[in-house]
């Protein structure tokens, strides 16, 4: 989700991506109302795969992405089918930063 200005609407785009060719697929692009007058852009990725495999290479592109993107708040919330794989990473914008730049639990 996108908004340039606050008296814009949204723009919602939700993308398939083709990892093996890094191809994107467009399965949805509208643009919806924006009554909070909301700035900025939105991400959300849904990631299918073997968790307990990949948590750590997961967790370790998020710290990279959180590198050469100091400029934006960046969450990883994992919830696991039983409550023993949970994970909880926040990397806030350095802007933002409290002296705390990343918080992991989990």
């Amino acid at each position: 989700t996108t908004s340039r200005s606050p008296a814009q609407p949204c723009s919602y785009c939700k993308l398939d991506i083709d990892i093996h060719h890094n191809e994107p697929s467009v399965l949805e692009h509208k643009f919806v109302a924006n009554p909070d007058r909301w700035r900025g852009t939105e991400i959300s990725v849904v990631i299918s795969g073997n968790w307990t495999s990949y948590r750590a290479k997961v967790i370790a592109y998020l710290r990279q992405l959180a590198v050469i993107t100091p400029y934006a708040n960046l969450s990883l919330n994992y919830v696991a089918k039983g409550d023993s794989l949970d994970a909880l990473l926040d990397y806030y914008a350095a802007a933002q930063d409290n002296g705390e730049h990343a918080k992991h639990q989990g």
